[in-house]
């Protein structure tokens, strides 16, 4: 057979029941048509942009940063280089002495305190403050600390790397380059700081100070963002320079470390061989903090109790009035602490105020203070428990 020639009957018909219809490329005499140009072009421009399209999102794929990559290497390089403090922070030939952390009847538990040493005619002369290492000045604080007619003071938080972050307080001036990025007028309360980005090197001169009115000192606070000191209750403790602070002496290599650490000393002028802890947590024990409601380190009824050096040192805050907190620094009672535990009771006092605690578990405390003379054993009511 002629495969070139077909009868009628292999020529199939596509009818519907009132018209013909139209098959995509054929009349209906099943000739071919001419393709719809229009339709063709539209089709092939679909298909161009959706390979684009593919190929854009595959791109920012590959591109897109890996966060935790990222975090990975940067904790690799931490450890592999961690921070340390390279150069002196202040001229240690006029420093009477340098206090461990862990102070409670201070500022804050987390910052060691820079005594001046005083001058023959009685005065105490401005200090040099040195960066300890390369870093980044990220705020600025710049307010009066004893009222209206006092002059401003500096504080300059900064920021070395690898979470490590430290702090200057106290500060009365400050170099050009610093204070080009400062408030020009000091503010009245310290919680309006300006956030700046201020690059630092070794050993580059910061400022001076000549100390607070009264003790003569500045601060020197360090964080490690990256560990928490440990605590019996975790959540009750908010606040960085208790959770993160570690020892700034710490940081340095051990020729530095080791003439940091003999200047090391107590309120009561003992020299102390360790830096200290904000943490002063005993677990079964007097020693630490104890909480009302659902107060934490920053806010609510609190206690805060333990050993500074041969010092019993405490405060009980009752709500959020610094101005009403009452503390004692009791340098006579030798029973410690850690060393009261269940069933114990002792009273710590200091000059007209004393404070007697009885623990009643692990977990529960009572206490009562005043003024006058220690009491023999707790009143039977009125008490408050605290946890």
């Amino acid at each position: 057979m002629d495969n070139n020639h077909h009868s009628n009957k292999d020529i199939p018909k596509i009818e519907s029941s009132k018209e013909q219809v139209l098959v995509e490329g054929f009349n209906s005499d099943h000739k071919p048509t001419k393709p719809n140009n229009r339709l063709l072009i539209t089709l092939i421009a679909g298909g161009v942009m959706f390979v684009a399209l593919i190929i854009v999102f595959t791109l920012l794929l590959l591109n897109k940063p890996d966060r935790s990559q990222n975090q990975k290497a940067q904790s690799a390089e931490c450890l592999d280089n961690p921070v340390a403090f390279s150069n002196e922070f202040t001229d240690m030939a006029k420093i009477s002495h340098i206090a461990p952390i862990g102070a409670i009847n201070a500022g804050s538990t987390g910052r060691s305190y820079v005594f001046i040493k005083q001058e023959t005619d009685g005065s105490y002369p401005r200090v040099p403050i040195y960066a300890p290492v390369d870093s980044k000045i990220t705020r600025i604080t710049y307010a009066r600390r004893g009222g209206p007619d006092t002059p401003g003071e500096y504080r300059l938080d900064i920021e070395a790397g690898c979470n490590i972050k430290y702090f200057f307080d106290h500060v009365d001036d400050v170099n050009d380059k610093i204070k080009d990025k400062s408030p020009k007028t000091p503010a009245d309360n310290t919680g309006s700081g300006t956030e700046v980005s201020v690059d630092i090197k070794a050993g580059e001169f910061l400022g001076e100070s000549d100390g607070t009115p009264m003790a003569h000192s500045w601060d020197f606070s360090v964080m490690n963002v990256s560990r928490k000191n440990t605590f019996i209750n975790p959540s009750r403790w908010q606040s960085e320079q208790n959770l993160n602070a570690v020892c700034p002496y710490d940081m340095y290599e051990e020729k530095l470390k080791a003439k940091y650490y003999a200047a090391l000393k107590y309120w009561n002028g003992a020299s102390s061989d360790a830096c200290g802890n904000p943490s002063h947590d005993v677990a079964g024990s007097l020693s630490g903090g104890w909480f009302q409601g659902d107060a934490t380190d920053m806010q609510g009824n609190r206690i805060l109790i333990g050993s500074f050096g041969s010092m019993t040192e405490f405060f009980i805050d009752i709500g959020n009035n610094y101005q009403d907190r009452f503390s004692i620094r009791d340098t006579a009672t030798t029973i410690k602490p850690k060393d009261v535990k269940a069933g114990d009771s002792v009273c710590y006092s200091e000059g007209s105020k004393y404070a007697f605690f009885k623990l009643e578990s692990d977990s529960s405390l009572k206490s009562v203070h005043g003024n006058g003379s220690c009491p023999k054993s707790l009143p039977p009511s009125g008490t408050p428990t605290w946890q």
